[in-house]
């Protein structure tokens, strides 16, 4: 009773033991003598002892592993069970285990004297089981404990593997909606968003799939939650969960002090936001032994031949304490040696090896490495810390020489003009918005000059001729953009409501969407309709999604025709403004897409929109001719592969050209002169005559 009371204070004040260190010490020890009898070789033997050496090393680990007798088993219980409470099933029949219940269990599982006995005990521990299976615990210093205890089972002060090799997987942990359906769909990943909505709805109506479903999405929560613990992983920064981000915080934890560890990851590790904090971990903590950023075009790895990978290789020098603790520039000395094979070298020939070429380069890649100081990486990226994909020496020093003439458009200027970036039209999340034209044209919309499309007044549909076939219906939203029937949706989580018409056969259908009568249309710009000065690049033919065909416009057929029309009341109004492509590629012609969007048109989030203060329709058109420049999309290619993020933008060093300048008003007459193709931007080339 004494030890349970100790236990008690001690939980609530903050010391949760799992066990004493005599009892783990005890069986770490036992363990290991075990586990030394593996190491015997089979080198001299012949094949059929070799064999059952095999077998007999697979039986012995077996045994004390999982056998009854085995020392190690209850630890290794405890440790599944404290896991398996991340993991809890929903529809479980007995509820998560609270704090002191799992230390009650804890005592029935180390089989402690005159420990009470939980009610349901032996179902809890069936189901931490069934979990532990499941979601295959590993518990690294269970599992080796030679790495982590010396003989006598005490830890030891530079536990850890020597090196460590890996190819951990990259992906978010989040619910991937197309992902699960594909299962049932293979034609899912094709569909628009609410297309895929209905077909989900509609497989869902089968209870075990409904079931399946819920599951799955349960289980990434589960997933996400675990991951967020700070005393787990302290180094994964802000966005969403990588597995590869998670991979790489915990091979360098595994790694002794001094040890070697190496792995091959994406190169969103060197260039993406979200990956800021690891780059501190690795770049300004630990020591780099190598970047090697290698594009997939000679086929190495089994994946899209755009992709570039990276091997990366560091030696660990510090522990990895919490990462508001570390110093910052604890190793600012230091230089990244890395390599780049992308793109293409001065004589325009393709830089990424084949996979014997690679073979051959590893052994000598010292010889090639640029070393790349970490004062440079904080000069050009201070925020983010990314790495910009430098081929030479003379690359380095012709771009530190452009940040210390111009500024990055990141920096606030009091005496001259300033940028910012907003985000459109979520595509995904917000296409409860979009209307195509023929959905349109079914509800008597007629097509106005500017292709708009006007939908008639109430009247129209209340007419007798007509009464049969439309129907005034509603529509709820959340906040993800799942539509609900009338009543379905607590109040709080409605984010909005469609009240228009509908037709009848489609009043009871959940993802069919009203239209609103007397309203106006507009048309929503896409990232494919926007090309360099070129607001009107491509118009949409057919189809939707990944196999939507577009169609490209020579400079005479200018006109604007996009997929999806937006009602007027659910855009904000905007002035001629300027845009860019936000979905791009290295291997494109051009990286860094912008021109003039007309006024009153929506964006989607692939053509985000420029901000400038003061606004001046001049300084968007000046934005757009800098922009466009081959220094401009030079500068982001070094950066950028596939997405044009904010944070990349407002790294590019740009003039801050004062407007009324000779050599602005040059580049403002051209840009008018390169933009104004199309009747919709008459107004802006007037204003510039």
């Amino acid at each position: 009773m004494k030890a349970n009371k100790k236990q008690v204070r001690e939980l609530q004040a903050g010391q949760a033991i799992l066990f004493s260190s005599d009892e783990e010490q005890q069986a770490l020890a036992a363990y290991e003598q075990q586990r030394l009898q593996l190491e015997e070789s089979d080198e001299e033997k012949s094949m059929e002892d070799a064999v059952a050496l095999v077998y007999r090393k697979q039986n012995l680990l077996q045994m004390a592993l999982s056998s009854d007798e085995s020392e190690i088993r209850p630890f290794k219980q405890l440790c599944d069970l404290w896991c398996a409470v991340w993991f809890w099933p929903v529809d479980a029949k007995v509820p998560p285990p609270t704090t002191l219940l799992y230390r009650d269990l804890a005592g029935v599982i180390l089989k402690r004297p005159n420990q009470f006995l939980p009610q349901n005990a032996g179902d809890y521990l069936e189901l931490a089981e069934k979990i532990a299976t499941e979601q295959h615990f590993f518990h690294w210093e269970l599992e080796f404990p030679e790495v982590w205890c010396d003989h006598q089972g005490s830890v030891r002060s530079d536990g850890g593997f020597d090196a460590i090799v890996g190819n951990p997987p990259w992906g978010k942990v989040a619910p991937n909606s197309k992902e699960f359906w594909s299962n049932y769909l293979p034609l899912c990943r094709a569909l628009g968003k609410q297309a895929a909505v209905r077909a989900a709805e509609e497989l869902r109506a089968d209870p075990a799939i409904d079931m399946r479903w819920r599951r799955y999405f349960k289980l990434m929560a589960q997933q996400g939650a675990l991951f967020k613990q700070e005393n787990l992983f302290t180094w994964q920064g802000k966005g969403q969960i990588n597995t590869y981000k998670l991979f790489t915080e915990q091979m360098l934890r595994l790694t002794r002090m001094q040890g070697t560890c190496s792995l091959v990851l994406p190169s969103s590790m060197y260039t993406d936001e979200g990956g800021t904090t690891l780059r501190r971990l690795l770049f300004f903590q630990q020591q780099t032994r190598f970047v090697l950023s290698v594009e997939n075009r000679g086929g190495i790895f089994p994946i899209d031949s755009r992709f570039k990978v990276v091997l990366f290789s560091g030696r660990k020098t510090q522990g990895l304490m919490p990462s508001n603790e570390q110093e910052e520039s604890s190793r600012d000395a230091q230089a990244i040696d890395c390599l780049f094979l992308v793109g293409k070298d001065s004589a325009g020939q393709p830089l990424a090896p084949s996979s014997q070429c690679l073979g051959l380069l590893l052994p000598q890649l010292s010889r090639s490495l640029l070393h790349l100081p970490t004062e440079i990486i904080k000069k050009l990226a201070p925020d983010t810390l990314s790495l910009m994909e430098f081929k030479n020496q003379r690359e380095i020093d012709l771009v530190m020489n452009i940040y210390a003439t111009f500024p990055s458009l990141g920096e606030h200027h009091k005496d001259a003009w300033n940028v910012s970036f907003m985000s459109g039209i979520h595509m995904t999340n917000e296409s409860h918005l979009f209307r195509e034209g023929a959905q349109l044209k079914l509800f008597g919309a007629t097509l106005q000059r500017g292709r708009t499309w006007e939908t008639p007044p109430d009247s129209w549909y209340e007419d007798k001729e007509r009464a049969n076939r439309y129907i005034r219906a509603e529509r709820a939203v959340d906040s993800s953009g799942a539509l609900y029937l009338p009543g379905e949706l607590d109040a709080e989580r409605v984010r909005y409501i469609h009240n228009g018409y509908l037709l009848v056969e489609e009043a009871e259908k959940r993802q069919a969407l009203p239209i609103v009568p007397d309203e106006s249309y507009i048309p929503l710009y896409e990232g494919r309709m926007v090309h360099q000065f070129d607001h009107a690049a491509k118009t949409y033919v057919r189809g939707s999604g990944r196999s939507a065909e577009w169609h490209e416009l020579s400079f005479n057929e200018k006109e604007i025709i996009p997929h999806y029309f937006v009602a007027r009341r659910d855009c904000a109004g905007t002035s001629y403004h300027a845009s860019f492509c936000g979905v791009t590629g290295q291997t494109n012609e051009r990286s860094l897409l912008t021109a003039m969007i007309p006024s009153s048109f929506p964006c989607g989030n692939s053509v985000p929109t420029v901000s400038i203060t003061p606004d001046n329709s001049n300084i968007h058109l000046l934005w757009v001719a800098l922009t466009n420049s081959f220094v401009a999309d030079w500068l982001l290619r070094l950066r950028v592969s596939y997405n044009i993020n904010f944070f990349v933008l407002e790294s590019l060093a740009l003039p801050r050209l004062k407007v009324d300048s000779q050599e602005a008003m040059v580049l403002i007459q051209a840009t008018v002169r390169l933009t104004c193709v199309t009747p919709d931007c008459c107004s802006l080339a007037r204003g510039n005559e």
